[in-house]
């Protein structure tokens, strides 16, 4: 299964040709209105004033067959408000969901801290926090191929955001991932190939790397270099070492000991 994108522009995009692939996880950055969360809506055809094909496992996405193609995707939108809207949140999820896995359900309840007696809530009850951790387990029951995350981890605490690495490296197994997000430290963990948004076009495709150590061209579209990236690079600027990739600052000082002792 793939996605492809093949020439496609609107009045806000420049011309954008890629495909993504299943068993990876594909990120996009860029600054704030640099097109990352348009780009997620084309794919889900939430967008569809654009010329060029948007093509998923070998189905062009028209207006007409919508319906079948989002059979295979859950889009974790930002506003997770538009996600909850039944009288509780068991209605949402089953609605969401359709067949729940209750194991599952509260195996994924567990690894976001969350108490099952929420199910019960309306979504008025309860905090951003938690309607952001409702929205991510209903994206995790669904098992659908292809998952579109906007802004995932926003407004999550540090253990959930950990819990959402583990659970995303080891659902990517035959599925498709797609985020689009500006919490590049998150990234740096995550992802296999990341894009590079800027001036309405993409400017790079790499793997994560390649895009997160040059800080040159982050800092041309505006975002942060991960910590342990910068941290990294003034390593090298002090100590003239060659250290490899690394996502986990406990392997970059071992590998800074293991070079200057």
């Amino acid at each position: 299964m793939e996605i492809e994108l093949i020439d496609v522009k609107n009045d806000f995009l420049k011309s954008i040709n890629l495909k993504i692939k299943e068993n990876e996880i594909t990120s996009f950055i860029g600054k704030n209105k640099s097109g990352k969360t348009l780009i997620l809506d084309m794919i889900y055809g939430l967008n569809l004033n654009y010329s060029g094909k948007t093509i998923i496992n070998k189905k062009l996405v028209t207006k007409e067959n919508l319906i079948n193609i989002r059979n295979d995707i859950f889009y974790l939108i930002d506003d997770v408000d538009k996600l909850l809207f039944n009288i509780n949140i068991k209605e949402d999820i089953k609605y969401a969901v359709k067949k729940v896995d209750d194991e599952k359900l509260k195996e994924l309840f567990n690894l976001f801290n969350l108490n099952l007696n929420i199910l019960d809530k309306n979504y008025l009850e309860i905090s951003t926090s938690e309607k952001k951790k409702i929205s991510l387990i209903m994206a995790f029951l669904s098992n659908k191929k292809i998952l579109l995350l906007d802004n995932p981890t926003s407004y999550l605490d540090y253990k959930s955001r950990q819990n959402l690495i583990k659970i995303l490296k080891r659902n990517k197994k035959n599925q498709i991932i797609v985020i689009s997000s500006m919490d590049t430290n998150f990234l740096l963990n995550i992802s296999d190939k990341v894009i590079a948004l800027n001036d309405k076009k993409i400017i790079q495709y790499n793997n994560k790397y390649e895009i997160f150590e040059n800080k040159t061209l982050l800092n041309k579209i505006g975002v942060k270099q991960p910590d342990i990236c910068d941290l990294k690079n003034k390593i090298k600027s002090k100590v003239n070492i060659n250290l490899p990739h690394s996502d986990n600052i406990n392997d970059l000082l071992k590998d800074v000991y293991r070079n200057v002792r």
